[in-house]
C-alpha cells in the first residue's frame, strides 16, 4: 500500500529548536552574571517556554555574584503584540544577600501564566538589579496555549464521530480522559476488523502495521490515524484516502509528550482535523 507524505514536520515552526539564550547585561556588570534559565524540568539555556494559559511555572535562574552583593530580583511580564511588547503584570521583588562568592540559584517557584483565549506570545524579564546600578537581564520568551484546545475534537465526538483508540501507550487514553472525550477501547492490539463505524488511532510497530496493511481486505471502508516510528522514513504525515477508507500513518514524535506539552496537543488535534477533513472529501476530489 503506497502512502503519500502530505506534510514534513506539522507545520515546522511549531516544532522549533529553542532559541540560543539571550541576556543582556546591565550598567558595570563585573561582580554579577547570569548563566542559565530554565524551568524545574529543564534547567538548560531555555529562553522558549511553551505553557498553557492559567497555569504555574517554575523559573530557574543560575547566576555568579560576589560575597556581599545585594541584589533585589524583579520579574515582569509583557504582552508581544507584532514586534511592540506591552507591560502585562508587574509581579513583586524578591531579595536577596549574596553570603558567598560562587554559583547561585533563584528560584521563581510561582509564576503564574495569564489565561488566553487564543495562542499569545508574551515576555517574562527577570531583572537582578544591585547597588551602584548594577544590573543583569535574562529574557523568557512565553507561549501560551488556550486551555480548551481540544474543544474541536471535543465538538466532533459530541456530534456523532465514533473514536476508538487501541496500542500499548496510555498517552490519548489519558488526554481524552483529562478532556472528557468519549472513546472505544480496543486493546493492546489494532484487531483484525475494524469497524468501518469508527474512527480508529493508537500506536504500532511499524512492521505490525506494514503487515496488517498488507493483509487488509480490498474496499475495506477504515479510518485509521497510525502513530508509530518508522526508520525508513524521514518524520511526517503519510496519508492514503479513497472513498470510503482513509489511512494516515504518523511518525512524528507527537505522542511522546503528548499530556504535558500544548505543542504536541495542537499538533494532535490539527492532525484529527486533517484527517477528518479528508476522509469527508468528496469521492470525485480524491
Amino acid at each position: 500500500m503506497k502512502m503519500t507524505l502530505i506534510f514534513h514536520s506539522l507545520r515546522k515552526a511549531s516544532f522549533s529548536l529553542i532559541w540560543a539564550l539571550t541576556l543582556a547585561t546591565g550598567v558595570k556588570a563585573d561582580n554579577m552574571k547570569i548563566l542559565r534559565v530554565g524551568t524545574r524540568d529543564n534547567a538548560c539555556s531555555t529562553t522558549e517556554i511553551f505553557a498553557f494559559g492559567g497555569s504555574m511555572l517554575s523559573i530557574r535562574l543560575d547566576y555568579t555574584a560576589a560575597a556581599g552583593t545585594r541584589i533585589a530580583w524583579t520579574n515582569d511580564l509583557f504582552l508581544i503584540s507584532s514586534s511592540m511588547a506591552a507591560p502585562f503584570e508587574k509581579l513583586p521583588p524578591l531579595a536577596r544577600v549574596v553570603e558567598e562568592g560562587g554559583t547561585h540559584v533563584l528560584w521563581l517557584p510561582d509564576v503564574r501564566v495569564p489565561e488566553v483565549k487564543q495562542r499569545t506570545e508574551m515576555l517574562l524579564k527577570i531583572l537582578g538589579q544591585a547597588e551602584g546600578n548594577e544590573s543583569v537581564c535574562a529574557n523568557i520568551k512565553l507561549f501560551v496555549y488556550p486551555l480548551d484546545m481540544a474543544k474541536p475534537l471535543k465538538e466532533l465526538v459530541s456530534g456523532g464521530l465514533r473514536l476508538a483508540v487501541f496500542g500499548k501507550s496510555e498517552a490519548i487514553r489519558t488526554f481524552l480522559r483529562a478532556n472528557k472525550i468519549a472513546f472505544t477501547e480496543l486493546g493492546d492490539e489494532i484487531p483484525v476488523r475494524v469497524d468501518c463505524g469508527l474512527f480508529v488511532t493508537g500506536d504500532i510497530d511499524s512492521r505490525k502495521l506494514d503487515d496488517w496493511l498488507k493483509h487488509l481486505p480490498k474496499g475495506e471502508g477504515v479510518r485509521l490515524v497510525a502513530f508509530t516510528r518508522d526508520p525508513w522514513s524521514i518524520p511526517g504525515v503519510y496519508v492514503q484516502a479513497q472513498p470510503g477508507s482513509m489511512i494516515c500513518k504518523v511518525t512524528l514524535p507527537i505522542l511522546e509528550k503528548l499530556t504535558s506539552d500544548p505543542r504536541s496537543q495542537a499538533a494532535f488535534i490539527e492532525l484529527f482535523s486533517q484527517s477528518i477533513s479528508v476522509f469527508t472529501l468528496p469521492a470525485q476530489s480524491l
